[in-house]
């Protein structure tokens, strides 16, 4: 492999390296520290930790109830709770030391191919924007995968850079690799079949023995993973189940294949804040590219610990204004301004990396690749496969921006020669701190028909057991406790409820089970097949309680249009046999969710 350690010309002492990894996990720490436990998604918190407490009472993914991606994620979750108790906090912590542990490799991984200081400021940025993700929480499914994946591509790097180790490396991206399967489809599979791919590429370079003997390594690891998990479904009788659950009747939730890949482009083109920053991202791209074009420099080789000291300072102090402006003022969420602060980091994250890899692609074909770009390439390679298989899912959404920005930026910072240029990105990457720590202390969740308050107004402790640990607003607390109330009200503990569509947190918090196949609806994650067969199983058996957050008539096409061609959705069978059970039901309650004002209502069964 090539002896990356002895060209690479930024080579950086381990003091240099070492304060920048502690100013930036300082940073980051502080910042997660602000709003860790100051909220509850409710419409997504509780899917897989449900799914875990299926796994710890004996039942097995895929044969005893629907899973919709592999187990790796539900099955740490089971391992968490197993371990440290019942409470939602314990996956939120295990949530921080991973972002952390993410962060470090970042940050010791981009100190070798550029500038700490410019390492620094792309890391800082880039994780601030990315921990202010509002639909997902800390112990969530999408960054779990990011991560698997990014520690799979930096053994990658490493095998390149260590040639004394490469087969340990090779071995270690293997292993990581078969995590990234274990957690997610579109990523794993990316990650998976892009590390292969890209030894495979350095032909070019390397002998043929030499990648013959890390890709045998990269396989030997990749099995052990995948080993394990096909052994312990056979072993249960749920490995047929999973295979076809998560290859075949899984993905038809996402729609048709063609709907699936051209996904990214149709929902760019249908949305007009998405359009407008779709194209403000390519003419910052090009821009850029030009400025990189016409004048470059070769990057400086030492970054001063004053410098690390100054912009760590600098980090902080837009971090203090955002938290202040939160103390004070409510962001103006539903205008264009405020979506060029959310979307434009990812359309620049995607068209960048994407005109990267196309420009270093053009240069193997013309095999003009300097070792420095073979390493350079080894990042910007995987990050892109990894981009355009997360875009299946959703054009752009916050996990997309790992690894690929903090790598922009410095690879920007490092070589563009002009000192406004590097000003002008500099103060960008500041007032993105700024929007986004401002944002997410206003609203530290928001998604899918629920919205959490400021920070500020988490000042309440639940009485319920699971929820030791976090504080709530008085309002999310008073509701989750009235319903979680009415739910154990209104059932035994052998009797069958009924949440709909994603909300399983209810089962967690009563104690509760349902006698569906699946305990989340959602459009996106439940095909027509199991909610049609769900909603047969609701009939012949009514639960004793129904929970229903309703969805609009324009919300539900909405979800059909993305994700069923504009097709019926078996989720209509299932609202039709809600709306005919409930009309013999009572109505116990009526809540009203922010943002978008939809109803959730509580139902009971006549005695």
């Amino acid at each position: 492999m090539v002896n990356m350690k002895k060209i690479i010309p930024l080579l950086l002492s381990r003091k240099t390296v070492l304060l920048a990894c502690s100013a930036t996990l300082l940073f980051i720490t502080a910042f997660i520290l602000l709003w860790w436990n100051r909220y509850l998604g409710i419409t997504n918190d509780g899917w897989h930790y449900f799914h875990a407490q299926q796994i710890l009472s004996g039942k097995t993914p895929y044969k005893d109830f629907y899973l919709f991606i592999p187990p790796l994620h539900p099955l740490r979750l089971a391992l968490e709770l197993k371990l440290f108790g019942n409470y939602f906090i314990v996956p939120q912590i295990f949530g921080v030391l991973e972002r952390l542990l993410l962060f470090t490799v970042l940050c010791v991984w981009l100190c070798r191919l550029f500038p700490a200081k410019y390492v620094l400021i792309g890391v800082v940025s880039s994780a601030v924007a990315y921990l202010a993700d509002t639909s997902e929480t800390l112990s969530s499914l999408h960054h779990e995968a990011v991560f698997w994946a990014t520690l799979a591509a930096f053994c990658l790097s490493s095998a390149l850079y260590y040639k004394r180790f490469f087969l340990h490396w090779s071995f270690a991206a293997g292993v990581f690799a078969g995590l990234a399967f274990l957690g997610k489809q579109t990523s794993g599979i990316g990650i998976t079949a892009a590390i292969p791919m890209f030894l495979l590429l350095t032909l070019r370079q390397e002998s043929r023995q030499q990648v013959s003997k890390a890709l045998a390594a990269y396989v030997g690891g990749l099995v052990l993973p995948l080993g394990a998990l096909c052994l312990w479904l056979g072993s249960q009788g749920g490995l047929s189940a999973f295979v076809e659950q998560i290859f075949v009747r899984g993905p038809k939730s996402k729609g048709s294949l063609t709907q699936t890949l051209l996904r990214p482009l149709t929902m760019t083109l249908e949305d007009v804040y998405m359009r407008r920053n779709a194209v403000l991202a390519v003419l910052v791209v090009a821009l850029i590219g030009y400025g990189l074009y016409r004048n470059h420099r070769v990057p400086e080789r030492r970054s001063s610990h004053q410098q690390i000291l100054l912009l760590t300072l600098s980090a902080f102090l837009a971090l203090l204004i955002g938290a202040i402006l939160s103390q004070f003022r409510t962001p103006p969420f539903t205008t264009y301004w405020m979506s060029v602060a959310e979307q434009l980091p990812l359309y620049l994250a995607e068209f960048g990396i994407g005109a990267l890899f196309l420009y270093y692609s053009r240069r193997w074909f013309r095999g003009a690749l300097t070792r420095e770009q073979w390493q350079l390439w080894a990042y910007v390679f995987t990050t892109f496969v990894v981009l355009v298989t997360l875009s299946l899912s959703w054009a752009i959404f916050v996990s997309m921006l790992i690894p690929a920005l903090p790598f922009l930026i410095a690879f920007a910072l490092s070589y563009l020669k002009s000192r406004p240029w590097r000003v002008a990105i500099m103060t960008a990457c500041a007032l993105m701190i700024m929007m986004t720590v401002w944002s997410k202390l206003s609203r530290p969740y928001s998604w899918a028909g629920a919205s959490e308050a400021a920070v500020q107004y988490a000042t309440e402790h639940s009485s319920l057991r699971e929820l030791e640990g976090l504080n709530l607003s008085p309002a999310t607390r008073n509701e989750v406790e009235h319903i979680v109330q009415l739910i154990k009200d209104n059932s035994t503990a052998e009797e069958a409820v009924f949440v709909y569509p994603h909300l399983p947190i209810f089962y967690v918090l009563a104690h509760r089970r349902p006698n569906t196949f699946a305990a989340v609806h959602f459009f996106d994650v439940c095909p027509d097949d199991i909610a049609r067969q769900d909603a047969r199983t609701l009939l012949a058996q009514p639960p004793a309680v129904i929970v229903d957050l309703e969805f609009s008539e324009a919300q539900i096409r909405d979800n059909e249009d993305l994700f069923r061609g504009g097709q019926r959705s078996g989720q209509r069978e299932l609202i039709e046999a809600i709306h005919q059970l409930t009309a013999n039901y009572t109505l116990l309650e009526t809540y009203e969710l922010a943002p978008r004002k939809n109803l959730l209502r509580v139902w009971a069964k006549k005695k």
